[in-house]
């Protein structure tokens, strides 16, 4: 499983839309993207404008076809330049084990 987790700071005023963005993408993923197995919203604990995103994709194929839906689009053109001040990948990796496989 091809596993991601980034950190993402938000405009104050950005907030509730990102989280209701990270949802309907999420939703798209599970509806329409059989290889996604994980979406999670995580938010930091010491500042609510930080959160933590992972997916799950069954392998970099599933990943690319995310890639290619109508929420990513979004995510390039709309979120990441209206909503998101400071984007941080922290890992990409393929899992070697998992309770999920």
């Amino acid at each position: 499983m091809l596993v991601i987790l980034f950190r993402v700071e938000i405009r104050p005023a950005k907030r509730k839309a990102f989280i209701a963005f990270i949802k309907k993408d999420a939703r798209v993923a599970k509806n329409k993207e059989e290889g996604t197995r994980q979406f999670e919203l995580f938010e930091d604990l010491h500042n609510r404008h930080v959160f933590y995103v992972y997916e799950g994709y069954t392998n970099r194929a599933a990943y690319r076809i995310h890639q290619r839906g109508k929420p990513y689009e979004e995510w390039l053109t709309r979120v990441m330049p209206e909503m998101v001040t400071k984007f941080e990948l922290l890992f990409e990796s393929m899992a070697i084990h998992s309770l999920r496989q």
